[in-house]
């Protein structure tokens, strides 16, 4: 059909290659966050008191669980 773009998942396929290089670069800042902490021997409770949240949302960071 002229003027039809091509979708995934509701996406254009471009969109669709950005996202999963973003979620990708998220889930590489989470593992990065997560290393940092540890070598500061820092629980996640620690950090979020430190950067001001909660301790549940340091958890979702690191493990790119954060809600779209």
């Amino acid at each position: 059909m002229k003027g039809r773009k091509d979708t995934v998942n509701g996406l254009e396929k471009g969109e669709d290659k950005f996202m999963k290089e973003q979620d990708k670069r998220l889930q590489d800042l989470g593992g990065q966050i997560s290393i940092y902490r540890k070598q500061k021997k820092m629980t996640q409770a620690q950090l979020a008191v430190e950067i001001g949240i909660s301790r549940t949302h340091m958890s979702n960071i690191e493990a790119l669980n954060m809600p779209t």
